[in-house]
């Protein structure tokens, strides 16, 4: 993003603002509840420079996985279409289980780093619970992204009464 729009990147080394969305999967070895009381990312660039990033909490319904899939129809056509996936929020209030999975998505807003630092940056994600233990988990190097995360907004909802009416058909 440049300004607030998304634009095509021409020079992988501009500095620009990004959105950075991580799927978090979180599961607890010990076997009483564990409550998360902080989750931090940190972005370190190869010269070893920290890039500053904030999370966005609670905007994750503003956005969507986009996803081609292939679809045949009765006529055995197959055609390839976009389909639009939630990204449901990493739940970070309710207490972890003992074995117990908890999969979700954070977003983070990182500002003044290229597409060339972030390919080649550490990614670290930090969850602190409530005994005070940090729990660490780091990716380096380019990442795979498995989809493309879109803006998403609600259509309208238009009441009956309202709706636009085409002469051609009254």
């Amino acid at each position: 993003m440049r300004n607030g729009k998304f634009r095509e990147i021409s020079d992988p080394d501009e500095p620009l603002q990004f959105e950075l969305f991580v799927r978090c999967w979180l599961v607890s070895k010990v076997f009483s509840p564990t409550n998360i009381t902080a989750v931090q990312m940190r972005i370190t660039r190869a010269n070893h420079s920290v890039v500053e990033s904030e999370r966005v909490p609670e905007d994750l319904q503003n956005w969507r996985l986009g996803k081609l899939a292939e679809e045949e129809d009765s006529r055995g056509i197959r055609r390839i279409k976009t389909a639009n996936e939630e990204m449901p929020p990493l739940d970070l209030v309710e207490p972890l289980l003992a074995g117990v999975a908890r999969d979700g998505w954070l977003h983070y807003n990182v500002q003044n780093i290229s597409l060339s630092d972030l390919k080649a940056a550490s990614i670290d994600l930090s969850v602190t619970d409530q005994t005070g233990a940090v729990h660490h988990s780091t990716m380096s190097g380019p990442r795979v992204i498995p989809g493309r995360v879109w803006p998403f907004a609600q259509a309208p909802f238009i009441h009956e009464n309202h709706a636009p009416k085409n002469p051609e058909l009254v």
